[in-house]
């Protein structure tokens, strides 16, 4: 996307996989921080692509007043942190829990879940441990 919208390559050498040794290397810190302040810029582009803007009256984005065509594809993004330092103290109801809300572990003991859903839609719960 960053090619098409943004006439540049954004490198993925510095990416980081799950159990990378900490500290991070520059490149790796460059390529986070480029990786998180891309995505509302490429948002915004792909929305001049097809003439679309935010209808704030109605939250929804549209080409055109009461268009909705896009707002049924849209999807909003959640991410919760669950961050634990002892892993062993977790009880047995908390690691099935992590696997059912399918946590992804970031680093160390650190979880995360990513939750998706259409705009418009009833949010799903924010996960939680007992």
């Amino acid at each position: 996307l960053a090619a098409r919208y943004l006439n540049k390559r954004i490198s993925k050498e510095g990416q980081v996989s799950k159990g990378s040794p900490r500290p991070l290397r520059e490149e790796q810190l460059e390529y986070a921080a480029i990786d998180a302040a891309i995505g509302p810029v490429l948002v915004e582009k792909a929305m001049e692509s097809i003439n679309a803007t935010v209808n704030t009256e109605i939250p929804r984005v549209e080409r055109w007043e009461g268009d909705d065509g896009i707002s049924k594809v849209i999807s909003n993004w959640r991410f919760t942190h669950f961050n634990d330092d002892e892993d062993e103290d977790r009880s047995e109801h908390e690691k099935h829990q992590l696997e059912k809300f399918k946590a992804s572990q970031v680093f160390g003991q650190s979880w995360t879940v990513s939750q998706t859903w259409i705009v418009g839609k009833q949010e799903p719960s924010i996960p939680s441990l007992p």
